[in-house]
């Protein structure tokens, strides 16, 4: 999955894979030029939620998450929704619209500051 982000993202954004939400988290506390955070929430489900609550709890942290899951659609609105997660992308994906999604994301993230 990381590969195929990155392939689909890097051609007009620096994209930064990461193995575990632990680094992650890491990474989004040492770089506050983060634009948007992206986690796919099928390998570490418990550890991906903790890390998207804690970003989107700290006022350190104001980015859009975007969750990956090809859990059912149904479930990840409800459990993606307490999280107040910013879009749910179910996989399999297209990655044209991946892109469609990011970038809207990213404009309505610099119009709104």
């Amino acid at each position: 999955m990381s590969y195929l982000l990155q392939t689909v993202l890097s051609a007009r954004y620096d994209f930064i894979a990461v193995a575990d939400v632990y680094t992650g988290m890491d990474y989004v506390r040492k770089n506050s030029d983060i634009s948007m955070v992206i986690v796919d929430i099928d390998s570490q489900e418990k550890e991906s939620f903790e890390f998207i609550e804690y970003i989107k709890s700290s006022v350190l942290y104001r980015k859009p998450v975007f969750v990956l899951s090809g859990q059912k659609p149904e479930l990840n609105a409800n459990s993606l929704a307490d999280l107040k997660a910013d879009a749910c992308i179910n996989k399999p994906f297209s990655p044209p619209d991946l892109l469609k999604r990011v970038e809207y994301h990213l404009h309505t993230e610099m119009v709104n500051n």
